[in-house]
């Protein structure tokens, strides 16, 4: 079972931030996969997470581990807050969809 909780941890003037969080690691690479879809016309860093850079700004996803769930911060770094807040809303669109399988 998916835990569908989630906690907005900042919303500054240039960042957005949210914390989501995953039963597991299927899931939450299933999620990274959907948004580097979502924006695959961008380029990015799948290095450590992901990492989109946009032309207003850039999106970071990363992950820690702790009592077996899958805690993800996920920042978007903008310049216009009304432009990265759709861009926020797709991400936790997308976020919403997976977490109803």
């Amino acid at each position: 079972m998916m835990n569908k909780n989630k906690q907005i941890i900042s919303f500054s003037n240039n960042q957005i931030k949210e914390k989501l969080l995953f039963d597991s690691e299927a899931i939450y690479d299933k999620f990274l996969n959907w948004i580097s879809g979502e924006f695959d016309l961008y380029p990015q860093d799948q290095l450590e997470g992901l990492k989109i850079f946009l032309p207003e700004g850039e999106i970071i996803i990363r992950h820690v581990v702790k009592n077996g769930k899958i805690i993800t911060k996920v920042t978007l770094e903008c310049r216009l807050i009304r432009s990265g807040q759709l861009i926020f809303d797709k991400i936790l669109h997308n976020y919403n969809i997976l977490m109803k399988y």
